[in-house]
This record gives C-alpha cells, structure tokens and sequence, in this order.
C-alpha cells in the first residue's frame, strides 16, 4: 500500500486572530491528528501568520508550491484558510494536477479535489467565498462614503493637529487636537510669510522642540484636510485654513523648488601629476581672507605625515598655461604621431602568394570540396 506523502497548510490573518481568536496551534494540532489516524507521512508544515486567504502572495504558500514534487496530499482545517479567491485558487489547481497533487479540507468532507465531486465543490465553494469578500467590500465601501459624507473618521490615522471626538449623538468627528494646534497654526502662517519648506520645517523643530522631517512638512502644507476637505467633503471637519488660503499654498509649494548649485567642474582633476612625487593631484577649493572662494589642485600626499612636500597649484595658473600654450602642445603631438606613422616599416604584401591561394581556393570550389 502506498505511504501518502501529506503536508499541512495552516493560516491566519491578524483580523481574524484578533476578532475570532483563531488560532494557528490549534490548526496544526487538528492536520496533525488527522494524518496520524489515517497513517499519512508527514512531511512538512507551513504556516501563514498575519496573511488574507484573498491573495495568493503568502510565503508559506509560495515556498509549498515551490515543492509540490514531494507532495501527495495536502491538507487544512478549512477552505477558507487556504484561499478564497476563484482565480488564484484554479491556477493553483493546475499546478497540482500537473505534479499529481490533491487538496482537502478535513472539516468540510466534500472539499477533497481527488474526486470528481470533490473538484466539483471546491470550485463551487471558492467562487461563494470570494463573492462573499466582494459583497463585504462593497459593503465597507458603502459605510465608508456614508461616514465621510457625515463627517466621521473611518480610520485612526489622524492627521497631526487632529483627534478624534465625538458629536452630541454620540458618532465620531475630527476636532483640532489643543496639544499641537498651535503647532500647525504657526507652520502655515510661518510658511506664508516665508514661503519655503525648508525654513518653515527648521523654525518649527527648533521652536517646539519637533523632530519632524522635511518630507513631513510638505505633506502637510499639501493636504486638503487642513481645509476641511476630504474625499469630496469640502465640511468634513474644523479647517485650519481656508480653501483659497490652500490653492495659494499648494501654488507656492509647485515654486518652492530647491535649486541646487552647481557644483564646480575640475577640469584637470586626474591629469595633472604631482612634479614631487608624480602622483595625480585632485580638485579642492578654499576660501581667502576676503570669503572669495579660489580652487586648486593639491597632491593627495602633500600632507604633514607623507613626504611629499608639494602644497599645491592654483587653478587658474593652470588655465593660463593651457590656453597660452594649446597651440604648440597640439602642434607637438600631431608632429609626435606622423613621425611615429613615417618610422612604421610598411607591410610587405606578396602578389603572387596570395593570387596562388586564391587559385587553390578556385579549384577547390570547382571540385565540390
């Protein structure tokens, strides 16, 4: 009699854990007693933990797909662990027909893809399942809008200087946070007057003792919710600003660019060689008595700890060379490459040699060689 190979697939998303108290233990506890009883092999088990039986990117369920040549059987407590999408779940079957693979759900006896019946089921109760997680989509898509219209938060991502309250009838709403409304008060007042990310972000960390990134501070002067706009709601909460005050902003923010300058070109950096100890000299620049910046090229050795003693060459020394000598250093290497050309021996070529190759290849032709 044949050993059936078997492996486990377990899951659980972290919804579930936390709403239903599902527990993966158990899971494994129930394949583990079912293999045993029906002398199956064990061979692995493979766990999801935190993961939606709607998409089929699970690390556990990739790794056992990636072994399915060592895999007669695999089993799970239920349908749903395993997956509830029709797409995913028919490609998967696939899979498994080709490597000679079944499926079964050992708390739903007709989910078992080794029979007709079986196959038939498990198309039958994936399709309910996904149609079921499309209606409950459609379902949270519906309260969703009906909150935002009304004003109430549908997440508790709250923006900075928000928190949640509550209206008279007891639903939720957006109200300015006291602990930091002077905070945002003072960011879009400071970013008006000055009209620039970087020295509104600086102001506001050094005066309130944030630590809030630049990115942060951008984000900010661009959401509508500081208007009181949100996903259509022009009233979805207390403003902090008002609607022409944010097209202004976000106005201002397209020319709050940041120019970067130009950084100087070395145009000799690698060419020029040290006369002291021949080493290549780099591109550096400082500053004189008067703050004028002037560039120079130094020996990368010219330091108290090595021997070379070469400080270094100012730029434009160099530049002056170069363009009062350009001409003659050309002159020079032009006549360097003729006189090389004019001193190469010329190739001796051989006439006849090669019209008797040619000849010999001729005849070989001719004979079909």
């Amino acid at each position: 009699m044949k050993v059936i190979r078997v492996v486990f697939y377990a899951r659980v998303s972290s919804e579930e854990q936390a709403k239903y108290g599902f527990s993966v233990k158990n899971q494994l506890e129930r394949l583990r007693k079912y293999a045993e009883e029906n002398n199956m092999l064990i061979v692995e088990e493979y766990v999801d933990e935190g993961f939606s039986a709607g998409s089929k990117d699970r690390p556990a369920l990739q790794r056992m797909l990636k072994n399915l040549h060592k895999i007669d059987l695999i089993i799970f407590t239920k349908l749903d662990r395993f997956t509830r999408n029709v797409l995913d779940a028919n490609e998967m079957v696939k899979l498994f027909i080709a490597h000679d693979v079944a499926i079964r759900a050992i708390d739903e006896e007709d989910v078992d893809t080794s029979t007709a019946d079986g196959m038939f089921m498990f198309n039958l109760k994936v399709s309910l399942a996904q149609r079921e997680i499309q209606k409950g989509s459609e379902r949270i898509k519906t309260v969703f809008e009906y909150k935002i219209n009304h004003g109430q938060p549908i997440s508790g991502n709250i923006s900075f200087g928000y928190k949640i309250g509550e209206n008279p009838d007891g639903t939720k709403k957006l109200i300015k946070d006291p602990e930091t409304q002077h905070i945002v008060e003072d960011m879009f007042e400071y970013f008006l007057k000055h009209q620039s990310i970087r020295a509104t972000a600086t102001y506001i960390n050094a005066k309130y003792g944030t630590d809030l990134v630049y990115n942060s501070f951008n984000r900010y002067l661009k959401r509508p919710i500081y208007a009181g706009i949100y996903r259509g709601n022009e009233n979805y909460c207390e403003p902090y600003i008002t609607k022409e005050t944010h097209e202004k902003i976000l106005e201002l923010i397209k020319r709050n660019v940041r120019v970067n300058r130009t950084r100087h070109i070395y145009l000799f950096s690698g060419l020029i060689k040290c006369p002291t100890c021949e080493r290549n000299m780099i591109g550096l620049y400082a500053k004189n008595r008067t703050g004028a910046i002037y560039y120079y090229y130094r020996c990368n050795h010219a330091k108290p700890s090595m021997k070379c003693d070469r400080k270094y060459v100012n730029e434009i020394y160099v530049e002056e060379y170069l363009l009062e000598n350009i001409n003659r250093l050309i002159e020079e290497y032009i006549y360097k490459v003729e006189v090389e050309l004019a001193e190469k021996p010329k190739p001796v070529i051989d006439i006849k040699e090669i019209t008797d190759e040619m000849d010999d290849l001729n005849y070989m032709f001719r004979k079909k060689r």
